[in-house]
C-alpha cells in the first residue's frame, strides 16, 4: 500500500481553507546556529514566547524569541507560503513547547496566527 500520486505538483488538490489561518506546530531547523544558541549557549525554556519575523532572512522564516528579539531558529521551508500570509497583514505568535540540548539542539514551537 502506499500513494498513488504521481510525484507532481498535479496531484496537489487545493482546499477552500486558508492555511494563513492554521496554527503551526513544527521543529526549528538551524538551531545550533541561530543567534540566540550562539550567545548564550543554551536555549530558550519551554514556554517562552516567540514570533516568526516577518523579513525573511536569507531567503529562510526566521523565529524569534519575544523578549530579546534573537533569532532561536528557521521554521522548515514547507511553511515558506506564511511570507504571503504576512505581507497581507498575518503575524505568527507563540511558544516554545519543546526545548532539549543534546548533540543536536531541538526546538519545537507552536504558532498561532496573531
Amino acid at each position: 500500500m502506499g500513494s498513488s500520486g504521481s510525484s507532481s505538483f498535479g496531484d496537489y488538490k487545493p482546499s477552500s481553507k486558508n492555511r494563513c489561518e492554521d496554527s503551526i506546530d513544527t521543529d526549528l531547523e538551524d538551531v545550533a546556529r541561530s543567534q540566540f544558541y550562539q550567545q548564550k549557549k543554551t536555549l530558550p525554556a519551554k514556554d517562552v514566547g516567540v514570533r516568526v519575523v516577518e523579513s525573511p532572512q536569507n531567503g529562510r522564516l526566521v523565529v524569534e524569541e519575544t523578549k530579546t528579539g534573537m533569532a532561536i531558529g528557521n521554521l522548515p521551508t514547507r511553511f515558506n507560503y506564511l511570507v504571503v500570509c504576512m505581507k497581507s497583514g498575518h503575524k505568527y505568535e507563540g511558544t516554545v513547547t519543546v526545548s532539549r540540548t543534546s548533540k543536536v539542539p531541538v526546538l519545537e514551537v507552536h504558532l498561532d496566527p496573531a
